[in-house]
Parts: structure tokens; sequence; C-alpha cells
């Protein structure tokens, strides 16, 4: 992530590829219900090897995006000296900062991107249950609908499912795996 960050001026953000991280998630995107999956390790593989093919797989793919999902940040220090951090006040506890900063970061003149070289398990539900998990998404939402509004929020989603190297790289993943 450290030579994703470190390749241009304007690279403010960057974020890994991993089992369960919303549009970051590989290789299975959603369940059967169209909802976030959550990918086991494949038959034989560790995490390590994970990180190994999405080394293998990289092409110099440098994905610009607007959201980077908070399990695994990485944030460049001229970013913090220029907005500040995260919203502590409307924000607090968490779900939906992470979404915030990236909008104030872009605002900025800086950049989202993803390391798609860089593959991080994220162990779900260990900071807050399941139960606990639920409520918190639903306050972050509506805080940040409240701020900028549910058409742009919605403009962020859309420019996320149907980012191109992202989906480029996901299909290569799961070739790869199948």
């Amino acid at each position: 992530m450290l030579r994703c960050i470190s390749s241009h001026p304007n690279i403010g953000i960057v974020g890994p590829l991993s089992n369960a991280a919303s549009w970051q998630t590989i290789p299975k995107i959603f369940d059967e219900d169209g909802k976030f999956f959550v990918n086991e390790l494949p038959p034989d593989y560790t995490i390590k090897r994970m990180n190994e093919l999405c080394e293998t797989l990289y092409n110099n793919e440098l994905p610009i995006v607007p959201l980077v999902n908070g399990f695994c940040y990485a944030i460049k220090r001229d970013l913090l000296e220029t907005i500040g951090y995260l919203d502590e006040v409307n924000l607090p506890v968490g779900y939906g900062e992470e979404d915030d900063f990236s909008i104030r970061a872009f605002e900025a003149g800086f950049f989202s991107t993803l390391a798609l070289d860089t593959y991080v398990f994220h162990s779900k539900s260990k900071s807050f249950t399941p139960e606990g998990r639920k409520p918190l998404a639903q306050k972050g939402k509506a805080k940040l609908i409240e701020k900028y509004g549910k058409p742009f929020l919605s403009s962020m989603v859309d420019l996320m499912k149907n980012q191109a190297q992202l989906k480029l790289n996901r299909e290569r993943v799961e070739e790869f795996l199948d």
C-alpha cells in the first residue's frame, strides 16, 4: 500500500482488497440475497497466499475510487494536514466516518485508490457484534445523508459498483481460483 500511496502526490487514501470489505471484496462480492459476501479463504489458501495471488495478478492498475472501506485505511499525512481528522462529533463510534473522510478528501483535491496487489483478511464483527453493527451503520448512513444528500451518496455507490478496474481485478481472481 505504501507504493500505491506514494505513486502520486494527490493520492491521499489507500485501501486493500479483502475477503469482506464491501466493494473491495474478492473473489465473490454478493451472496444469494444480494448482500455483501464474507468470503472464507479458498481451500489450500492462507492469508499470505491470497496476498501473493493479488501480487501476481496485479497489472499496475491504480483504480481511483470515491470510497474506501474503513477496516484498513491508509491516510497520507498531507491529507490530514489539509482536512483534519475523522469527524468525531457527527460520526463518533464507527460506520460512515471513512466515507465522510473520503468525500472531504476528494473535495480538497485528493484521490482515493485501492492497492490491488494487497490482500488483508477482515475478521468481521470483532469491533462490534453483528447485532451492534446494524444500528451503528444505520445511524452513520443517516448522518451521511443529512450532510451530503441521498442522490450524492447514491452516485458514490454507483461509481464503486461500476469501477471497471476493480471489476476486472475481481474477475481475474475468480477465474484464477476456479
